[in-house]
């Protein structure tokens, strides 16, 4: 059974600028949930090295339904995971009697992130087993199970919408 698609969401992706090529792996699955009409556009967030995330808040996140977070040392590294809009993004997540926001991290490598306050939502992929030192053949399986994974939880997000 198909579901109509009333109002696309919009993405919020935030990564660090030392994951790019691992986020690029994962643009076409993007591309894919905009074409059928899950997601309306996609919004990126690239955390440089050095700047201080403590109090930035992007006011696109506040417009946004979905985000997105790939995990990594350089990530947690610049502040980004503990400073002000990964709290406004929680906060829209948790906070509210209807969900305004999904929160879906990406383990990307290696990190601490089961420290910060995004540990209480479920990581991608589920097994918690980084993607970026798996053999590129099977990154491309993981991919393909994370864009599964977004589709299923946008649908169930934009039903409980209406």
């Amino acid at each position: 059974m198909s579901m109509e698609i009333k109002k696309p969401v919009t993405l919020y992706l935030s990564y660090a600028q030392q994951d790019k090529v691992l986020k690029q792996e994962f643009e076409p699955h993007l591309a894919s949930l905009q074409q059928v009409g899950l997601i309306s556009q996609w919004i990126e967030r690239q955390v440089q090295p050095g700047n201080d995330w403590s109090q930035v808040v992007d006011p696109r996140l506040l417009e946004s339904q979905l985000y997105l977070v790939l995990l990594s040392p350089s990530l947690i590294a610049s502040g980004y995971c503990s400073g002000a809009e990964m709290q406004a993004a929680i906060e829209r997540s948790v906070k509210r009697v209807v969900r305004e926001m999904l929160i879906c991290p990406i383990i990307l490598r290696h990190c601490g992130w089961a420290d910060l306050p995004i540990e209480r939502f479920q990581p991608m992929p589920t097994n918690g087993r980084p993607i970026a030192f798996r053999p590129e053949h099977e990154r491309e399986d993981i991919w393909w199970g994370i864009y599964r994974e977004l589709r299923g939880l946008i649908k169930n997000h934009l039903q409980n919408q209406e």
